[in-house]
């Protein structure tokens, strides 16, 4: 199997994440995926990617559980919250 480009954990325990396009499925509207990045400059950077031509629901901003956090819909209808804690 070659390795995969996405890599879930759960309970300290990696899983291949895998997806697939199917045509004319509804966009997820209640899931989020969560991408926890490990510097500040890269969330902006992957916030300013994902937030063309989307819809975002909180801008990318320091709160008091991170130092940035946003939550946004991409322009292919995925929900996204991003992370950077430290």
């Amino acid at each position: 199997m070659d390795k995969p480009h996405l890599a879930c954990h759960y309970r300290n325990r990696r899983h291949p994440c895998q997806g697939a396009d199917v045509a004319d499925a509804a966009p997820m509207r209640s899931a989020y995926l969560t991408l926890r990045l490990d510097s500040a400059e890269r969330a902006e950077e992957v916030y300013q990617q994902l937030s063309v031509n989307g819809e975002i629901f909180m801008q990318m901003e320091k709160t008091f559980f991170a130092n940035r956090f946003a939550m946004l819909r991409d322009q292919f209808g995925t929900s996204w919250m991003l992370l950077h804690e430290n």
